[in-house]
């Protein structure tokens, strides 16, 4: 559909081009689930008149989860299926195994333990786990010895401190999880941040790890500043991009890149290998409970993550700037452009950001 917007040619009879648009799909929906955005490139898809057709476009998490709603619809009404056909409640269940690829998926994972209200165990690798378990059980049938299979998981989940904006009030103190708890080692999950203020140009990274929502009530591994952040684009708030990288000696690699300047700082930490006892289980979710409301926060946060325009938008947002550094705009026309510029800014969905760029091409129109 995009390169059809752009280009005005369907590919829907090109076998060759539409086989390299679903492989690129299927590396980005790979991408995207240890990472906030994925680009895709695809050069000579097609030509018109000699001239070669290109795709280049970037995905945000929050697109691909919008794709995919009615099939998250559906893993909910096949868990309602299989526990009817089991006879079961959900409160008996103890234990839940992730299986497939696609429940790599961060909105897979959510979803799950909403519904369950257990941590899905990843410590298998859900790609493997089907293959596994064939291969086990034929072990069994052929009369082989069957030992138990380690794997390394974090036995805390490892996050960072932010803080969000609820109702006009600044909510300090939160953590935001990148690295779950029982993740297999080695993984790397990376996520994007933006400043509180639109002329903030500096933040404090503070690493922790635990499972309480508050921040400041688990384990802190170490903290670096970044400074010198900028807007990606005019009317933005700077962003973020914060990556977790944890290795198989449980050291863990904090990189945190500004998206507008390209400014990286980061550190290295060592985080704990020993594993909750039982009682440190409940504690936690004891704490979890107490703690609702810095629970409700941190999911706050998360919505929080705006929606990015498309190409098409980006060009009116320059075209805008431009205009606005021209100096031919009256005051009141270019305060009303400034105010429109921040509205697409701080849009909370793909609807808004639409209609939001729809009436700044209006504008644009009647200035230019």
């Amino acid at each position: 559909k995009l390169f059809y917007k752009r280009h005005q040619l369907s590919l829907k009879d090109n076998r060759r081009a539409m086989a390299r648009l679903t492989q690129a799909a299927e590396a980005a929906k790979i991408y995207l689930s240890d990472f906030p955005e994925a680009s895709i490139r695809e050069e000579y898809l097609a030509e018109r008149d000699g001239v070669p057709l290109h795709l280049e476009t970037k995905v945000g998490r929050w697109e691909f989860e919008e794709m995919i709603k009615d099939l998250l619809a559906r893993t909910v009404e096949s868990m309602d299926k299989v526990l009817q056909d089991a006879e079961l409640d959900v409160t008996t269940l103890s234990r839940v195994l992730l299986v497939g690829g696609s429940t790599r998926i961060p909105a897979v994972w959510e979803l799950v333990a909403e519904y369950t209200h257990l941590e899905p165990d990843t410590e298998i690798n859900p790609d493997e786990a089907v293959a596994l378990g064939a291969a086990v059980q034929a072990a069994i049938i052929a009369g082989e010895p069957v030992d138990s299979i380690l794997v390394d998981v974090t036995p805390y989940s490892l996050g960072i401190e932010a803080a969000a904006e609820i109702n006009g009030k600044v909510i300090p103190d939160i953590y935001s999880v990148l690295i779950r708890r029982n993740s297999t080692i080695p993984v790397t999950k990376e996520q994007v941040f933006r400043t509180l203020y639109p002329d903030q140009d500096t933040v404090q990274v503070k690493v922790y790890q635990g499972e309480a929502p508050k921040a400041s009530a688990n384990t802190m591994l170490g903290e670096f500043t970044i400074t010198g952040l900028r807007p990606d684009r005019p009317g933005n708030y700077p962003s973020v991009n914060v990556c977790f990288d944890f290795d198989v000696n449980g050291m863990l690699y904090v990189r945190a890149t500004d998206r507008g300047s390209g400014v990286q700082e980061g550190i290295i930490v060592q985080a704990t290998q020993a594993r909750l006892t039982p009682q440190e289980i409940a504690h936690a979710r004891q704490e979890l409970s107490e703690l609702e409301f810095f629970a409700e926060a941190a999911e706050a946060l998360e919505q929080e993550l705006r929606p990015e325009p498309d190409e098409e938008t980006e060009a009116l947002l320059k075209r805008a700037q431009d205009l606005l550094e021209s100096g031919q705009l009256s005051e009141q026309q270019a305060g009303g452009l400034r105010q429109l510029l921040q509205a697409i800014a701080q849009a909370e969905t793909q609807d808004e950001l639409d209609d939001l760029s729809e009436e700044l091409l209006d504008m644009l129109f009647d200035l230019e």
